[in-house]
Formats: structure tokens, C-alpha cells, sequence
């Protein structure tokens, strides 16, 4: 029985990867093309700021183990040097 539960979930994590993979790459597209024409500026404005801060709190810069300095969020050290 859990054999057929694996594969069915295995399945079930293909499909939604799609799904999302699909919705992110049109979701982006139909973003730029509404900044980019100039419709509907304020909803593209606020769903690009919605979609950033979802990639912001997929892969945080403060996870990094190799020190503190190159970890801090706020500071931007290509400015710096």
C-alpha cells in the first residue's frame, strides 16, 4: 500500500511542480509586458513586489555558515569596495 501512496504522491509533486513552474514563468511575463505597456501599472506594481518578496523568503541571504559579514541582508558590499 505504500508503494502506490509513494508514487501517487511522487505524481502529485510532478504535476504541482508544473503548475507552479507554469504560473511563475507567465506570471512574470505578464508582469513585465504590464510595467513595460504601462496597463494596469499599480496591480503589476504590487503583484512584482508580492512575487520579489516570495523569492526574497525562498532562499534567504542570511543562511549563509561562512560568516556574518557576507550574510547581513541589508548591506550590499559590491557598493562598498
Amino acid at each position: 500500500m505504500k508503494i502506490h501512496f509513494a508514487i501517487l504522491n511522487e505524481r502529485f509533486l510532478i504535476t504541482l511542480l508544473r503548475m507552479t513552474d507554469f504560473i511563475n514563468v507567465y506570471g512574470l511575463i505578464l508582469i513585465g509586458l504590464a510595467l513595460f505597456i504601462g496597463i494596469f501599472s499599480r496591480a503589476a506594481s504590487l503583484a512584482g513586489g508580492l512575487l520579489l518578496g516570495l523569492y526574497y523568503f525562498a532562499y534567504p541571504p542570511y543562511g549563509n555558515l561562512s560568516g556574518l559579514a557576507r550574510s547581513l541582508p541589508v548591506v550590499n558590499f559590491h557598493l562598498s569596495h
